[in-house]
């Protein structure tokens, strides 16, 4: 017995309906243990157990690696663990469109600044941080330290005063405001600088500065000329 078309069509039709159904149910539960691993890890994190947190992260990494939550997490789990490379990867990967974007590019900038020491990089993640959010504070004094650094007294300047608008400058602020080119700012950084990433535009600008706060001219002219070349 042959089965009418329109019979062949609504079977088709339920049938459609049906896988659509428990499409959506698979995706509403993976949303669901997703939350719920966030959860947990996040619990775990805050109690100091980050292997366990990274535990939790993991097949979440791996099945949603830019997931702006998931991401944020494991960054801030293997900031916890001194593990600065896989935390600034983790911080990179944030999307734009997430609610913590602005804070993850600090946190990058941060690491990169303090611990991978890659000036440039940092520079750039600071700039956007601050871009995006007029009350990243933080960020204008990492950029005003950065740029005291190598030397760009007017970048420094301008920012340390918008500090001093913003109520948020320190006494080091105003100190470092009053000295001027003559301020070594985190002259005993420089040699981590220098050991990271020696051919940064940055740190050659850093070095130059140094050389030139100590009247070596003859060293800090081509470190000047060869650092400013490389600027974008």
């Amino acid at each position: 017995m042959s089965t009418l078309p329109g019979r062949k069509k609504t079977t088709g039709l339920a049938i459609g309906l049906l896988c659509l159904v428990v499409l959506l149910a698979f995706l509403w539960m993976r949303v669901d243990d997703t939350k719920s691993l966030l959860a947990l890890a996040k619990k775990r994190l805050q109690q100091g157990q980050v292997e366990a947190a990274l535990e939790l992260l993991e097949p979440l990494r791996q099945r949603q690696p830019v997931d702006g939550a998931v991401c944020y997490l494991a960054a801030e789990a293997f900031s916890r663990k001194k593990d600065y490379e896989a935390a600034f990867a983790e911080y990179s990967r944030v999307p734009v469109e997430h609610e913590r974007y602005a804070a993850a590019c600090f946190r990058a900038g941060d690491i990169l600044l303090l611990q991978l020491f890659r000036l440039t990089e940092a520079e750039a993640f600071l700039l956007e941080a601050v871009a995006l959010d007029s009350d990243q504070h933080a960020a204008e004094a990492h950029l005003a330290g950065l740029y005291g650094l190598c030397g760009l007294t007017s970048l420094t300047t301008d920012l340390r005063i918008k500090r001093v608008r913003a109520g948020q400058a320190t006494d080091v602020d105003l100190v470092l405001l009053g000295l001027g080119d003559t301020a070594a700012e985190n002259a005993a950084s420089l040699a981590s600088y220098q050991k990271a990433a020696p051919d940064d535009a940055l740190t050659l600008l850093a070095t130059a500065h140094q050389a030139w706060q100590q009247h070596d001219f003859t060293t800090a002219r081509p470190l000047y000329e060869k650092g400013l070349a490389r600027r974008p």
